[in-house]
């Protein structure tokens, strides 16, 4: 999947694993889905969460999640 970085550089990202990668985030964390991400279980609300987001937001949350801070760029 191509995905646009907030300087506008076009990325070729692994979208899969990306999303895989938040969906298992937030069931372990559901306190961290905010409140109005939707009605349902919590299955629910962190799919209803991630799809609601933008291309940037969600490869900076990716980012924020899994790599170490010193790496991110």
């Amino acid at each position: 999947a191509r995905m646009t970085t907030e300087d506008g550089a076009l990325v070729v990202a692994d979208y899969a694993e990306t999303m895989r990668g938040l969906f298992d985030y937030y069931v372990d964390h559901p306190g961290e889905v905010p409140g109005d991400a939707g009605a349902g279980d919590d299955i629910q609300r962190v799919t209803d969460y991630i799809a609601g987001m933008t291309d940037r937001y969600c490869i900076a949350r990716f980012k924020e999640l899994s790599l170490p801070e010193e790496s991110r760029l």
